[in-house]
């Protein structure tokens, strides 16, 4: 009985210290990028990669569904080597960043010299990963068969779209490739819809002669996919314009790619400008650029949304000192209560009266937040101590 008892702990303790894809019956390598690749080319084997996180639960689903199962194995042992690699460990980051991989999990296919082959993401069932397997081991769907067959003629379209629709499923830019067959159409050539397919699925650049074409002949474009398309590839190609410099806190370049947002003079984009002015000053801490921002188009993009409302209250509240442009943030934290009513939203109202000085209705505001906690079962603790702090000055 106490051999029993002492094993017990023993294989529990073994259970936990299995690192998480050593669990799944497939024999994934994760020995390393150069390991790989060295096992590859003595086998003379093409590379599946696998790029996950621990905490993906779409790997999980993928390793625990989709690799355990035995039609599946058989196919991936016999036309690849099979690698994993967890992007949060060593090695991990700089991976992710040689493959483009932005989202979990992602498959990457090398031949036995490291070069890309097909790539695609996401958490797939069965058949759609058996398909994706397929298209990876048949020359004719891998990049540098697309590439070359486009590079031979260039002006042909179907050729364009094939190695286009191939790089976005890998994650790559097709910007290029789109630009270098669109060259070949003349003005009057592009509205057509396998043009348009190319325009919406490879065209990323702004100042691009096609999208500026796009931006004056939206109409015709709608003739050949529809109004909803045409905008909605509008609204994209302005995100990316402004997303990458403003991430970056690239100021210079986010001010030049918000000029040629602003003049497509669309409420959209300009609602993109505004989010995109806000995230960017907040993140160099340029308050007065912030201010400048906020103070005179909250009320036009962010009439009727709480959180934004709050939030951008909130940073006048820790951030700006003009009084008049903090009576407006007072207004908006009013309206964000008016539209949800919060403990903390009364509280930031009574804290913004307080910094302009009106001790009479941040009292008032701070009551109603005491009397809203009350209301609804809360504590009192923070009303009561603002309270207290107001009514001694």
């Amino acid at each position: 009985m106490m051999r029993q008892t002492l094993l017990h702990p023993l294989f529990f303790l073994l259970l936990i210290c299995v690192p998480t894809f050593g669990q799944t019956p497939f024999p994934f390598n994760e020995t390393g990028y150069g390991n790989v690749m060295k096992q590859a080319k003595s086998e003379n084997k093409s590379v599946l990669y696998m790029m996950y996180a621990a905490w993906c639960p779409h790997c999980h689903k993928m390793r625990d569904e989709v690799f355990a199962d035995k039609e599946v194995s058989d196919l991936l042992q016999k036309n690849f080597l099979v690698a994993a690699q967890d992007v949060e460990l060593e090695g991990g980051r700089d991976l992710a960043r040689k493959f483009s991989v932005s989202s979990y999990p992602t498959f990457v296919v090398l031949d036995k010299d490291g070069n890309f082959l097909y790539g695609f993401n996401g958490e797939l069932k069965k058949p759609d990963f058996i398909a994706e397997l397929n298209e990876a081991k048949n020359p004719e769907k891998q990049l540098p068969y697309l590439k070359k067959n486009f590079g031979n003629d260039p002006s042909d379209g179907n050729k364009a779209l094939a190695l286009i629709l191939a790089l976005r499923k890998a994650s790559l830019s097709a910007n290029e490739v789109a630009l270098k067959y669109l060259s070949t159409q003349k003005d009057e050539q592009l509205v057509n819809a396998l043009n348009w397919k190319i325009l919406a699925n490879g065209v990323s650049e702004i100042e691009s002669r096609p999208f500026q074409y796009v931006l004056s002949h939206q109409k015709e474009f709608a003739s050949v996919s529809s109004e909803k398309r045409v905008a909605r590839k509008i609204e994209n190609i302005a995100m990316e314009a402004l997303k990458n410099p403003a991430e970056k806190g690239d100021t210079i370049g986010y001010k030049k790619q918000r000029v040629l947002v602003k003049s497509i003079r669309m409420r959209k984009t300009d609602s993109l400008a505004y989010v995109y002015d806000k995230f960017l000053y907040e993140k160099v801490r340029d308050w007065k650029a912030y201010q400048n921002a906020t103070i005179h188009s909250v009320d036009d993009f962010d009439a009727k949304n709480y959180s934004s409302l709050r939030n951008t209250a909130a940073v006048y509240l820790t951030e700006i000192s003009d009084k008049e442009a903090l009576k407006t943030a007072v207004k908006w934290s009013e309206k964000a209560t008016s539209l949800q009513e919060s403990k903390d939203g009364y509280l930031q109202t009574a804290k913004l009266y307080e910094k302009i000085g009106d001790k009479t209705k941040a009292i008032a505001a701070a009551q109603t937040a005491r009397e809203f906690c009350i209301r609804v079962g809360f504590g009192t603790k923070d009303a009561d101590e603002l309270l207290k702090k107001l009514q001694s000055k």
